[in-house]
């Protein structure tokens, strides 16, 4: 797995959660090939914001494009993406 994934549980939660999985975890995940561009430095994990990160994230304050793949993993009934 990669080292950090994005927990989507189900689709009525309004939080995803993001993980750092262990170098022995093996489970199915969707990956999504994205381009950064500017003006999302909300979204960036920092040493400062990580452990609030790592709590959970509000979906609504992710990019459109994020939240149409949590919402595509969600439907695939995959756990992680």
């Amino acid at each position: 797995m990669p080292t950090r994934v994005i927990i989507v549980r189900t689709p009525r939660d309004i939080y995803v959660y993001l993980e750092e999985p262990n170098a022995r975890k093996t489970e199915s995940y969707v990956a999504l090939s994205y381009c950064w561009g500017g003006g999302q430095e909300d979204i960036i994990i920092t040493k400062t914001n990580r452990p609030k990160k790592l709590r959970k994230i509000i979906l609504e304050s992710l990019l459109q494009t994020i939240k149409d793949a949590i919402t595509v993993t969600r439907e695939l009934k995959y756990k992680y993406l």
